[in-house]
Formats: structure tokens, C-alpha cells, sequence
């Protein structure tokens, strides 16, 4: 079986090509069992990401033109069809895709009844319809539209949750069967290991203690909670310290992370809150393993990343008490409300106690081992989808 992946790194959301590239490296992992090819597709005339796409045995070049799911051609469709028009047309790229033996192609859009490839969607949450506040009506349209057409017309959809499962089953009945759960596993690189730790928290002159939140600085990824819980602890904890890293724009509230920093200095926080913005992958790497714990304190997920990222560094979570979190099971995860600061201030407060700083040699080894068979678990599960998607045609 041959199968191609979109591109899912996009500007602004840093998660789409982590995800991707987790993906790759799960499924390259087990390809071999499968007899499995494995393609990368790119715009025509742009230069292939060697270290993006190092896990797959090629990348086809897609011309602009046959492009149907890029997101002018996506908006015009959309447009068209609330006005009641039909647009049905043959699939070019599809055409190229089968012409390169592709089976399936993992997507998270739709591509048209044109489009001759068997489909293998993504759907990473139904965000829009638990917090709609923080996405516009024409927006929230959008991600019901699309989802709509990946439900109908993917052999599978691809879900990272069982949480992310129900909803899916919810919002399309019809379709609940074709769901396949494939909950994803972070993979750490060589290569991001080899920084020294320690050495990489003097360079951001960052105390010996800490925790770290690694989340972009989106609404719902609930900073203004940290902010809040650190203020109520720092009376009986002064030099408790969490570092934020991440980047600084949420194009839904533009002023976010501005209206943070105000906040922060307004309480004089700003030993106590440290917001670095977009660091380099290693140092992600290296400032989670330098840390007391990994902070996850988001409102929803459709699976963590910096959960399954510390889970395969063998380092303890501090999670937000939501259901996908508890899914997700870190080893000795401690919980807290995701709404209640005076929780999350007792939490961080008995951490900063009981646990400490810098590396773990042994809990990362005893991850690494867990890490490769569960990623090996993910991969054929992976496969496994994409052989129900070509089933389905």
C-alpha cells in the first residue's frame, strides 16, 4: 500500500506539524511489517524540507492548479455552496496521486467526489463546538462544512481520542463507524537531546526551579489560570516560578498575549511568569527535561502534545482535570480544576515541594523503551486506518 501526506504545518499552529511528523516516523517504524510506501505532497516549485520529510521514501509536487483543497479553492467552494450551487469537477491532483500509485491520501479536508484516491481524514477536535466564543460564526460554518464533507466522503477519519470519538459520533451519526481511534505518541529526536539541559535554562537566565508550560498562547490554552494560581501561591511560595514558551499570536484575540504580560506586570509577577515565545525545538526539549514538571493547564485538547512529549521523556505532568487529559494517562499525572487558580495554587505549591529539579537519567531511559513499543502500537494502528479508507472505496 502506497500512502501520501499532506502537509499539515500551517502558520500560526505550531501542532499540525509536530503531529505530522510523529505520524511519519510511527508509521516508518513498522512499514517494513506492512509492506507500506510512504510519500510526502508538496506545491509544485517549493523546495522539499529534507528534515520535515525524512521519514518518508519520496515527495510528489502538486501544481497549484490541481490543488482543489488549498484554502482559496476551499472558501470558494464553501461560498458556492451556501449560495446553492453545485461544484463537482474532476480531481487533478487526484489524478496525479493515482498516476504515482498513491491508495490513499491522509487529508484534513475533504477533496471533492472528483477526487479517485481513497480518503483518509483527520479531524484533531471539535473545539469550535465546546468553546464557540472564541471563533467566529462565518468560522465555526467553515469547520462544520469541512467536517461535514471529510464525515461523508473519507473511508475513515482519523480521531486522536476516544473523547474526540464521541464528539465525532455526535456531530456525524451517519459516519460514527468509519471513526478510528489513533491516539498519537510523541517521539523525541536525537537530535533534540543532545543540548545540555541545563546549559540551555542559563542561556534564558532561568532559576533552578521551575515548571514548564510549553503551549502556544491561544485563550482556551487557560495562561490567564497559571497567572491567577501563581499569584495566590507565591504569598507562601515567593520564588515559585512557572516558563511559558510558545508562540505569542492567537489571530482569534489578537491582544492576548499582550493583555497577559500587562496582567502580569500589573501584579508584579514578573520573576514568577516567564513568557519566552517561540524557542527552538531542542530547547523545548531541553527546558521540559531541566524542569520540575510539564504544566498542561488547557480548557480542551484533542490530545495533548506536551503531554505525550513528557510522558516520553519520563517527566511528571501537572494536567488541567479534563477528560482527554485522564485519557491520556501520564505516569503519576496530577490533576487540577482547569477553573478553580486556588487548586491549581495548592497543586504547583505541593510539587515545587515534592519534586525535583534537572534531569532524571533513569525515568527517561525507562520512557525511551515504553516510547518505541507504543510508537510501533501507533503506527500500525495508523496503517491499519489507511487500509479501512482503501477497504471503503
Amino acid at each position: 500500500m502506497h500512502i501520501a501526506f499532506e502537509d499539515l504545518r500551517q502558520t500560526g499552529w505550531t501542532a499540525g506539524g509536530i503531529y505530522l511528523s510523529n505520524v511519519l516516523s510511527a508509521v516508518a517504524s513498522v512499514a517494513h511489517e506492512h509492506g507500506v510506501r510512504v510519500s510526502g505532497t508538496m506545491a509544485a516549485g517549493t523546495a522539499a524540507d529534507r528534515s520535515y520529510w525524512r521519514d518518508v521514501d519520496g515527495v510528489i509536487a502538486i501544481p497549484s492548479d490541481a490543488r482543489r483543497h488549498s484554502p482559496t479553492r476551499r472558501l470558494i467552494d464553501f461560498a458556492a455552496r451556501r449560495v446553492g450551487r453545485r461544484v463537482e469537477r474532476r480531481s487533478p491532483a487526484g489524478r496525479l496521486l493515482r498516476k504515482a500509485g498513491v491508495d490513499a491520501l491522509f487529508s484534513k479536508v475533504d477533496h471533492g467526489p472528483g477526487f479517485d484516491v481513497a480518503l483518509l481524514g483527520w479531524i484533531p477536535d471539535f473545539q469550535h463546538v465546546y468553546l464557540p466564543d472564541l471563533f467566529s460564526a462565518d468560522e465555526r460554518a467553515l469547520r462544520d462544512d469541512s467536517y461535514s464533507r471529510l464525515a461523508r466522503r473519507a473511508g475513515a477519519v482519523v480521531l486522536s481520542s476516544q473523547s474526540a470519538a464521541a464528539d465525532f459520533a455526535r456531530f456525524a451519526p451517519a459516519a460514527a463507524g468509519r471513526g478510528r481511534v489513533v491516539p498519537f505518541v510523541s517521539q523525541i529526536p536525537a537530535d533534540a537531546l543532545a543540548p545540555d539541559p541545563a546549559g540551555v535554562a542559563r542561556q534564558y537566565h532561568l532559576p533552578e526551579k521551575y515548571f514548564y508550560l510549553p503551549n502556544q498562547f491561544w485563550v482556551h490554552k487557560n495562561h490567564k489560570l497559571v497567572i491567577d494560581a501563581v499569584a495566590n501561591a507565591r504569598a507562601r511560595v515567593p520564588d515559585l516560578t512557572v516558563v511559558c514558551t510558545g508562540n505569542l499570536i492567537d489571530t482569534r484575540r489578537p491582544s492576548h498575549a499582550s493583555d497577559l504580560l500587562c496582567d502580569i506586570a500589573r501584579r508584579d509577577l514578573r520573576h514568577n511568569v516567564l513568557l519566552l515565545g517561540l524557542v527552538p525545538r531542542e530547547h523545548v526539549v531541553a527546558l521540559a527535561r531541566q524542569s520540575l514538571a510539564v504544566l498542561q493547564p488547557s480548557l480542551f485538547e484533542g490530545w495533548s502534545s506536551s503531554i505525550e512529549e513528557a510522558k516520553s521523556l519520563g517527566k511528571p505532568v501537572l494536567a488541567s482535570d479534563i477528560a482527554v487529559h485522564r485519557e491520556q494517562d501520564a505516569p503519576g499525572a496530577r490533576y487540577f480544576s482547569p477553573i478553580d487558580p486556588a487548586n491549581l495554587a495548592a497543586a504547583l505549591e505541593d510539587a515545587w515541594r515534592d519534586l525535583p529539579p534537572g534531569l532524571d537519567l533513569a525515568a527517561e531511559r525507562a520512557a525511551r523503551e515504553i516510547t518505541e513499543a507504543r510508537t510501533r502500537e501507533f503506527g500500525r494502528r495508523f496503517i491499519k486506518a489507511a487500509t479501512d479508507a482503501v477497504a471503503a472505496r
